[in-house]
Formats: structure tokens, C-alpha cells, sequence
């Protein structure tokens, strides 16, 4: 279980980076056209659901020897991203 930074950094490369952020604006914006509100408990939970779901899915990945936990770990930061773009297309 060594960390590679060239795996870690693979998912974040600038362009997904950038759709990440505008699904993220997309979908806050749909949620607030439909009448919702994104509250920062939303904006909460949506980070901690990501954080629930990856770590553990990275750990997992990482003791059954697969070379692909430093991305299923950077995703988390994706992940972010994504929630942040909805926090700000749904004010």
C-alpha cells in the first residue's frame, strides 16, 4: 500500500476538474429552480456522504492490493468540487 502522487493526480486533471464544478453549478441551479433550497447542512452532508463513501472505498481497495485506491482517494476531492458548484448554482 504505497502512495504514488502521479496515480493521485490523475483524476485532477484541470478539465474534469472544470466539468466537475459545472454539473455541480447545473444541478444547484436545477434544485433551486424547482423550488429547494441548498442550505450549508445540505452542503454539509452532500461533503460528508462523499467522504463516508470514498475513504472507506479507497482503504478497501488499497489492503486487497490494487493500484487504483490514490484515485478512488482523489475523487473525494472531486467530489468537492462538485458540491461546491452546487452550493453556488443554487444561491
Amino acid at each position: 500500500m504505497t502512495f504514488d502522487w502521479s496515480d493521485f493526480l490523475a483524476p485532477l486533471d484541470s478539465h474534469v476538474m472544470v466539468m466537475a464544478f459545472l454539473i455541480g453549478v447545473s444541478f444547484g441551479w436545477a434544485i433551486r429552480r424547482t423550488g429547494h433550497r441548498t442550505t450549508w447542512s445540505h452542503t454539509y452532508w452532500q461533503v460528508a456522504s462523499g467522504l463516508a463513501f470514498f475513504v472507506p472505498l479507497s482503504l478497501i481497495r488499497a489492503w486487497q492490493g490494487s493500484e487504483v485506491w490514490e484515485r478512488f482517494l482523489a475523487t473525494i476531492i472531486l467530489w468537492v468540487v462538485f458540491v461546491v458548484g452546487m452550493r453556488l448554482g443554487g444561491r
